[in-house]
């Protein structure tokens, strides 16, 4: 769990903070500026918890049950069942909506879905790092 601090920042410094980051994304719209931005600012564990909940917000919209959800990523039934409330509550439109208008995350998911997790152990994910590397590429 990244580590936030106990000090709150004031509602317009916040806000202020997030328009910043809206448009340095918007900046970096080439997929590759973004990965290379992506790399430089996020932790590896914040990475995996933004890719984790792009993720379920993918797996509700597509009725999967909430077991086989936890399963595959590790997650409680509680963050599940908070999601679920915020995706019935069309908290996430926007972002199913942008995730199906790019099917190549779909399609990636899909194949790491269906070929199962691999086995625990060292070194678990390198093939499925070398498959979706070679889509996002294009090579």
């Amino acid at each position: 769990m990244p580590h936030v601090s106990p000090r709150r920042l004031n509602k317009k410094t916040f806000q202020m903070l997030m328009r910043q980051f809206y448009n340095a994304l918007e900046e970096a719209d080439a997929r590759t500026k973004v990965a290379l931005m992506f790399k430089e600012i996020f932790t590896k564990t914040e990475k995996v918890m933004l890719a984790k909940r792009i993720t379920l917000i993918y797996l509700l919209s597509k009725e999967m049950p909430f077991e086989k959800i936890g399963e595959i990523l590790h997650l409680s039934s509680a963050t599940i069942s908070r999601y679920s409330v915020g995706k019935e509550r069309e908290k996430y439109r926007e972002t199913l909506r942008i995730l199906r208008r790019r099917g190549k995350f779909l399609d990636i998911l899909e194949k790491i879905l269906q070929a199962g997790l691999p086995p625990r152990g060292r070194g678990r994910w390198k093939k499925i790092y070398r498959l979706t590397e070679k889509n996002i590429d294009g090579k």
